[in-house]
């Protein structure tokens, strides 16, 4: 099953929103995941043929502060 791999768009905000709420019990990183993707420093992946499966990335240099 291949998957791809593109720059999130605001319609992909709230299903973005869900999964990070899923992970760690909340959103509030509902306005820090809408500016990445505003950015264009939030990528998601989604596997084909599979409704609901996305991942995402954020991409920030955080790690070189």
């Amino acid at each position: 099953m291949m998957g791809r791999v593109q720059l999130a768009s605001l319609k992909d905000l709230e299903e973005i929103v869900a999964v990070d709420a899923s992970v760690i019990g909340n959103d509030n990183r509902r306005e820090y995941i809408k500016e990445a993707i505003e950015l264009n420093r939030c990528l998601v992946a989604r596997k084909e043929d599979t409704v609901g499966s996305l991942d995402f990335f954020v991409m920030t240099e955080a790690f070189f502060n």
